[in-house]
């Protein structure tokens, strides 16, 4: 996974890592938004698709995640309450820009089980349980699909829980045709 966009604003070196793991053979490529919490969910997913939108253009077709967690001091902690809300909008929102395709929701164990999600803004588990064999499972999820589990030369490592099919199958990646202009995905 590769953050591409964070916020309102974008990462700029998104496409650079995506076409460098592209080249280099990793075959389950996704991109993920950081969300914060003095924006809507809306304003942030629209962003995000718009972004993905460009990359997978020019890609393959990615998996899709939010990164949910607190913004490291000095920054601002966010009101649970309404993170939670933006994270619930952002979800939704996403649902429906692009419906049929889930989003993963990435962050520790502990953090989203006291976020407490609803149950219709919770897409397949990205647990970042770092030294664990396998990740906890917070309350709200059955099973974990991605395990971040270590940081190696300054990159995460992450495990998912299945095969290159379960990956296309799961984060329902097939070749894609966008109508930009009418705002419509369809499968090839």
């Amino acid at each position: 996974f590769v953050r591409v966009s964070h916020g309102l604003g974008l990462d700029t070196r998104a496409l650079e890592h995506l076409s460098r793991a592209h080249a280099a053979g990793v075959t389950c490529l996704g991109a993920y938004h950081y969300l914060r919490g003095d924006r809507t969910g809306y304003e942030q997913a629209r962003v995000f698709w718009s972004r993905v939108e460009q990359l997978e253009a020019g890609l393959v077709p990615l998996a899709l995640a939010v990164d949910l967690e607190d913004l490291p001091p000095p920054a601002p902690a966010w009101s649970r309450s309404v993170y939670r809300q933006r994270a619930a909008d952002f979800i939704r929102e996403l649902a429906q820009l692009i419906p049929g395709r889930p989003c993963a929701v990435y962050g520790s164990p502990g953090y989203l089980e006291a976020l407490a999600l609803p149950p219709d803004a919770r897409g397949p588990l990205w647990a970042a349980h770092w030294g664990a064999a396998a990740p906890m499972v917070p309350k709200g999820w059955s099973s974990w699909t991605i395990h971040q589990h270590a940081v190696t030369d300054g990159l995460d490592r992450n495990r998912f829980n299945g095969d290159e099919d379960a990956w296309g199958t799961g984060f329902a990646l097939r070749p894609l045709s966008y109508d930009v202009l009418g705002g419509t995905v369809t499968a090839i």
